[in-house]
């Protein structure tokens, strides 16, 4: 039996879709979420082996719903629904992943689920390195905010809230005014996602808002201490970084 969870900000294409899945006895719908926030819980609560994953919703799109989807553990497939024309989603037909073009047919439904069904059960579903590309191609912005956890539940953050990313007992933690939240990636990971400059990797232990910053200390062998504003937290800029941060910077001195 395979699991699966569908997202979807309009009401009439779930039923449709549930309706449809409804008949075929090997899939089973364990879940339904109207946008990205919702599908995240949903996904963590289910744990589904397949999702059926709208493009184009508020908030959160489903391209960056799907790198959240794809750290979880076990990483579920992810199958998009779309209204846009085949012929721009040509990068969807490889053997990682499919799409359904709206309205969803259900010969085309059918000929999917023969694909996922292998894919289940190789377990082979490389689709993380495949999202960057899509949002490109599907004309889609670069997300202006990430997902974090905390006692259970899910908050959306805007990269503007970000203080700085560091390291606790092996778990990823952004800091914001608002308080700690968990996320899911290494600081590496994160670091590649954010590609914003505004972001800096001072120590192999922190990533710094450089826009946060109150002031800067200078500290032995070259090396600063950064202070944020309204925090009491001293960030470290190791010497393995020392140089960059001067340039990032312009300091002069």
């Amino acid at each position: 039996m395979i699991r699966c969870i569908i997202v979807d900000d309009e009401k009439p294409a779930r039923d449709e879709l549930a309706y449809l899945l409804s008949s075929i006895n090997d899939i089973m719908v364990v879940g339904e979420a109207e946008n990205g926030i919702q599908a995240i819980r949903k996904a963590i609560e289910e744990k589904p082996q397949l999702v059926f994953l709208d493009v184009n919703m508020p908030g959160i799109n489903g391209i960056d719903v799907a790198k959240e989807l794809t750290a979880l553990e076990p990483k579920p497939l992810i199958v998009f629904i779309t209204a846009y024309d085949s012929y721009a989603l040509s990068a969807f037909e490889v053997s990682a992943f499919d799409y359904l073009l709206k309205p969803v047919s259900e010969e085309r439904l059918k000929n999917s689920l023969d694909r996922i069904r292998s894919m289940v059960s190789s377990r082979e579903a490389r689709v993380l390195d495949k999202l960057d590309k899509l949002s490109g191609e599907l004309g889609l912005s670069r997300s202006t905010r990430i997902v974090g956890y905390q006692n259970g539940m899910l908050f959306p953050i805007e990269l503007d809230e970000i203080l700085f990313l560091t390291l606790e007992e092996k778990n990823t933690i952004v800091v914001c005014e608002r308080g700690k939240f968990q996320i899911n990636g290494t600081l590496s990971e994160l670091q590649e996602k954010l590609s914003d400059r505004r972001f800096f990797r001072s120590h192999k232990s922190y990533i710094v808002n450089l826009d946060r910053i109150d002031s800067i200390e200078p500290w032995f062998n070259s090396t600063y201490n950064i202070h944020i504003k309204g925090i009491d937290e001293t960030i470290p800029v190791s010497r393995t970084y020392a140089k960059a941060f001067k340039e990032a910077m312009n300091i002069l001195m």
